[in-house]
């Protein structure tokens, strides 16, 4: 921790009680002291006698950061980090919506139940016991749903699937597999939702992916 001194109010009597003079002073740079209480004391001399006043305060917290440790096509899990002060717990906003806050004792939160490739605002609040708030806003995006795969039209030696379009994806790569497991055919990277296989051996089982 490093301290300057510049320009709280200070003030300096001459010995016959006249004002002459305000100086200020101001304590800065407590760079890792989040939460800590201090005391100054000021003391003003005369001649004959000294004046003393003592004054206490206490630095501010900060807020939470915020990390997505999880993301599905129905929920995802967040975590974050403590704030230097509140020890009651937390307070998880979903979208704004204070009524249906969740209270966490601890730094880790996990939201089911969610639309897939869905974006919502999460809001972690913390309050100290004097009543200060601290928080942190961040956006979570949960994920597509799995593609459904349908096979269109199928003859002894081809196959032609098709498949959900999934938001957000520029593009698709299917795998072919035979019966015993193995890759019939190389993965192929397509641009559209549906793809047709040839060449395959009649009267054989397929997985595709």
């Amino acid at each position: 921790m490093s301290q300057h001194l510049s320009p709280l109010p200070w003030v300096v009597f001459d010995p016959n009680f006249r004002l002459r003079k305000l100086i200020f002073f101001i304590f800065s740079n407590f760079e890792s002291d989040y939460w800590t209480m201090y005391t100054v004391t000021v003391t003003a001399k005369q001649i004959d006698n000294s004046f003393t006043g003592d004054a206490s305060f206490r630095t501010k917290s900060i807020p939470p950061e915020i990390n997505v440790e999880h993301t599905s096509a129905s929920s995802f899990t967040i975590s974050w980090s403590l704030i230097p002060g509140v020890s009651s717990g937390f307070s998880i906003i979903l979208d704004d919506n204070v009524e249906e806050a969740e209270f966490v004792k601890g730094t880790i939160s996990t939201k089911t139940n969610l639309s897939p490739y869905t974006t919502y605002s999460v809001r972690v609040n913390g309050k100290t016991p004097e009543g200060d708030e601290y928080f942190s806003v961040i956006d979570v995006t949960t994920d597509p749903e799995n593609p459904n795969i349908s096979a269109d039209d199928i003859s002894s030696n081809s196959l032609s699937l098709s498949w959900d379009v999934v938001p957000g994806a520029s593009s698709y790569t299917t795998f072919i597999r035979d019966q015993s497991g193995k890759l019939f055919d190389p993965p192929r990277s397509h641009h559209v939702n549906q793809f047709q296989f040839n060449q395959l051996n009649a009267y054989r089982h397929y997985t595709v992916r």
